[in-house]
């Protein structure tokens, strides 16, 4: 993946095309464009639970 999937170069400054930026849950491998950052791991909303879960116990 590089910088320039995401942005376009206009009068010679680099402009985000504002599309979509999949990233891919550490827990369940889909490709998802609303995850949270826990530590060095990326969670989708459908993970979060779980991943809370095993880290309390």
């Amino acid at each position: 993946m590089s910088l320039m999937e995401y942005c376009d170069i206009r009068k010679g400054r680099l402009v985000p095309t504002y599309g979509s930026f999949p990233i891919r849950c550490d827990w369940c491998e889909e490709v998802s464009e609303s995850v949270a950052q826990t530590g060095s791991c990326w969670v989708c909303p459908n993970c979060i639970g779980e991943m809370r879960g095993e880290t309390r116990g």
